[in-house]
């Protein structure tokens, strides 16, 4: 037994330098930080904080390893080698870019890999970081407040396995790029029958301020931010004009910025006149200048009008003109781009048509009863009033129709009329016994005609057209409801 004890002890003093003649290579530990730069929550092509990586722990990573950088967003510029610095003892990188004889890189997606194409070994001084990547921020959701990045491998042994402390790191903060007044004033009030003219300087104005110091950027400074590739384009401030109707000329006329923000001058013929289609009208303004030290302010100035303030077709309320603001270029293509998005909106001018309206207390067809009615168009009034007198304005030529809207004395569905179109100066007369659907009516008539200036005469009569004739007459003139709200604590006060 004694023997047998002797012989095992030696053959494991022999097998004992075998096994440890070739020990492992010692894994590599990073420790990884970020960075939480402020990006644009609208921008598609941000560019996020660098991923650093020290070394904590020295020792070898393999040939086939990769470092994986797995970013929240797509990648959306196109990384390379110059993206990456190592500060590495045991490889000949020059000026911090990584020996191509040791190190590819590629992307895919949302994820950039440094690829090991030989052995490295890495001592406690040693890093690696990864910059100028730009990721869609726009794609990640609304309300996210932290970007992140994930660090891992692939390809590396157990033996031989990388750590990194901590596995995820903040790379961005996404934050509304501007925020607005629409407009800067109290909205401009405009009548279709007496409109500014379009040469008539600035009549509305909208702001926007920078959310934070860097939301607004040139091309030069953008490309700073990230080589590549370089871009091309600036950002810029785009106002959308909706609601204007046809026949008005928008016209921009500045856009001034606070501190050393410059936009490009408004170029010469930029006016846009609105078509039948009564789309909506965008305006661009690129940023040419500024510090990126301080949130700074653009004014964009505009005015709407037609040609020599002509007037225009009434046809009913027009309604608002709206202005959004929003951060651009909107664009599907370009190293500098964003989705479409509100920073401010609001109305900037209220549009209305010049129209009376007139209320007829009493009209009836009925027991051998007819109203007749005559309704004059008075704004062509250049010979009475001249235009010149100071102690009445003129009106303003419209031409128009009226329509009439009648509620049965005894209740049910209110019936309608319109009128040929009236010419200024002219008059129109009917009796309601002629009107379509009039027949046998009795009850108050609320007419709105779409001009300025209408005053109307009813005469109501029986037996006219018999052999007795007429045993019954009254006339009297129609009332002038105002323009605005009827509900008023005193009741109403109409005139004729």
């Amino acid at each position: 037994m004694n023997k047998l004890k002797k012989l095992l002890f030696g053959l494991a003093a022999i097998a004992l330098p075998v096994l440890v003649a070739a020990p492992a290579m010692a894994g590599v530990v990073f420790g990884t930080a970020g960075g939480s730069r402020i990006v644009r929550a609208e921008g598609v092509t941000e560019v996020v904080s660098g991923v650093s990586l020290s070394v904590d722990q020295a020792g070898t990573i393999v040939t086939g390893t990769s470092i994986n950088i797995k970013y929240d967003g797509i990648i959306t510029n196109t990384p390379t080698s110059a993206n990456v610095v190592c500060q590495i003892a045991s490889t000949p990188n020059v000026g911090g870019l990584c020996d191509p004889a040791f190190f590819a890189v590629s992307f895919l997606l949302d994820t950039f890999a440094i690829t090991f194409l030989q052995n490295v070994a890495f001592v406690v001084t040693d890093s690696i970081s990864v910059g100028g990547v730009r990721v869609n921020a726009a794609a990640v959701g609304a309300g996210v407040t932290q970007l992140n990045a994930g660090v891992s491998s692939v390809g590396d042994p157990i033996s031989n396995l990388v750590t990194y402390n901590p596995t995820t790191v903040p790379v961005a903060t996404p934050l509304a790029s501007l925020k607005g007044k629409v407009p800067v004033l109290g909205p401009l009030g405009v009548l279709t029958c007496a409109p500014p003219s379009k040469t008539g300087g600035t009549n509305f104005s909208v702001s926007a301020t920078e959310n934070f110091k860097s939301a607004l950027a040139t091309a030069a400074q953008e490309t700073t931010f990230s080589t590549t590739p370089a871009a091309t384009v600036p950002t810029q401030v785009d106002v959308i004009l909706t609601g204007v109707p046809a026949g008005f000329t928008i016209t921009p006329v500045s856009a001034v910025g606070t501190g050393t923000m410059v936009f490009a001058a408004v170029p010469a013929g930029s006016a846009v006149t609105q078509g039948a289609s009564e789309g909506a009208i965008t305006f661009s303004f690129p940023v040419t200048a500024t510090d990126l030290a301080t949130a700074d302010t653009g004014t964009f100035s505009f005015n709407i009008g037609t040609t020599l303030g002509a007037p225009i077709a009434s046809g009913g309320t027009t309604g608002p003109v709206t202005a959004k603001i929003r951060i651009g270029a909107v664009a599907t293509t370009g190293i500098l781009r964003f989705v479409d998005s509100t920073a401010a909106s609001g109305t900037v001018v209220n549009i209305a048509d010049c129209v009376t309206r007139l209320l007829y207390s009493w009209i009836v067809n009925t027991a051998g009863y007819d109203t007749g009615i005559a309704i004059a168009n008075t704004t062509l009034d250049n010979v009475a009033y001249e235009p010149s007198s100071l102690d009445i304005a003129s009106a303003v030529a419209q031409n128009g129709p009226c329509v009439l809207t009648g509620y049965p004395a005894g209740g049910g569905t209110p019936i309608s009329f319109t009128t040929a179109s009236i010419p200024a100066g002219q008059t129109i007369a009917f009796t309601i016994s002629g009107v379509t659907g009039f027949s046998g009516f009795s009850g108050y008539v609320l007419t709105v005609c779409n001009f300025l200036n209408a005053h109307s005469f009813a005469f109501i009569s029986n037996g006219f057209g018999s052999a007795a004739g007429p045993t019954l007459a009254q006339g009297y003139q129609a009332l002038v409801v105002p323009a605005g709200t009827r509900v008023i604590p005193g009741g109403e006060t109409l005139g004729q």
